[in-house]
Order: structure tokens, then C-alpha cells, then sequence
């Protein structure tokens, strides 16, 4: 009955349609579901809808995906959150089709007691990356910094550092934490 969307934002040039088989800067889209390529998924947060009146995020108990035409014609154009054309290499030149969708997964429910705060605690950059984050953020006695797969495997687990090499690490969406005296905060990694 009661749905929230996801702030969907394109900025993939809107002037010249994508072909069906050309590829897309995936850093140029957010909370499309098909923008990346065959076999890969696409994560959404929740933490993204906090604060909208009457969704508690820990309560979800459905998903609706809705299909962009992806056509960037006046006549069956979809637009995303600011109004920007959405060009898609699957476009179709009527008001139904699309992408075909496999699965819809939802993961890491297990983040929910995690320590929630408007204050960043840390961060890291660059994000995307292909080889080094750089941690941003107080280096107290006892903090520790993890790394984990969506899954919950531990890739890292140790003492703060300024500088992780995260070369050797597969491309994919990893969940880096920092405890500290005031909790356990966690932020998205997206390796490239």
C-alpha cells in the first residue's frame, strides 16, 4: 500500500541514444537496478529513506522494481529525481519493456543494531577505488577498523590505519567499520 522510492539520479549524457550493447559509466547512475553489466547486482541502501515520514527502514517488508523505457525521446522519456533524461542501452520505443531481472536479494539485515549517527565519525576517499582508501577520522586508544564482504567475511580486522591497500580485494561492494569508544560505524566501499 505505502511504497518509497529511492532517489533515482542519471547523469549520463541525454543528447545522443545509447545503443543497444554500448555501455554506460555505472558512476554516472544511482539506484538504477540495471546499471551495470549481466551477473552483476545492484545495491540499495535504506539508510538512504531515513527520515521520510511514516517508513521505518526496519520494517521493510516488500520491494517493487519499476522499469525505466530508457528512451530519451519526448514521447515514452523517463526522467530520474531532477528531471534528467534516462538514456539506457536497452531503450524501447513504447512505454513497457526493459532490462530482464533474475533475483531481488536483501542483505546485511544484521546492520541494523549498528550505532546510528548524523555526525560523520570517519570516512575514507577516494570512493570508488582501485587500490588505496585513506581514513579520515580520530584515531582514539582502542579504535579498530574492519573490512567485510556483503556476506560478512572479514577481509580486514585490525588497529587503525591511515592508509589500506585494497588492491588484492575483488571488484564489489565492501562495508568498511570503525569502533570507538562512542559505537560501531559502518560506510559503503565500492572497489573498481
Amino acid at each position: 500500500i505505502n511504497f518509497f522510492r529511492f532517489p533515482a539520479t542519471s547523469n549520463t549524457q541525454d543528447t545522443i541514444q545509447v545503443g543497444t550493447f554500448d555501455s554506460l559509466d555505472a558512476t554516472n547512475l544511482n539506484n538504477f537496478a540495471g546499471k551495470y553489466r549481466a551477473l552483476y547486482g545492484t545495491p540499495f541502501d535504506l539508510q538512504e529513506l531515513t527520515g521520510i515520514s511514516g517508513l521505518d527502514v526496519n520494517a521493510v517488508t516488500h520491494i517493487k522494481v519499476i522499469d525505466v523505457v530508457g528512451n530519451i525521446g519526448q514521447t515514452y522519456c523517463t526522467y530520474d529525481q531532477y528531471g534528467n533524461k534516462v538514456n539506457d542501452p536497452w531503450p524501447t520505443a513504447f512505454p513497457t519493456g526493459g532490462f530482464d531481472l533474475e533475483a531481488i536479494g536483501v542483505i546485511n539485515n544484521w546492520m541494523n543494531s549498528v550505532a546510528e549517527t548524523d555526525e560523520p565519525v570517519f570516512g575514507f576517499y577516494p570512493n570508488p577505488t582501485e587500490d588505496f582508501i585513506h581514513i579520515v577520522g580520530q584515531d582514539a586508544p582502542g579504535t579498530t577498523l574492519c573490512i567485510n564482504t556483503p556476506d560478512g567475511k572479514i577481509l580486514y580486522n585490525g588497529s587503525f590505519m591511515r592508509v589500506i591497500d585494497v588492491s588484492m580485494f575483488p571488484k564489489g561492494i565492501y562495508l568498511v567499520g570503525l569502533t570507538n569508544a562512542q559505537g560501531c560505524f559502518m560506510r559503503k566501499l565500492v572497489k573498481r
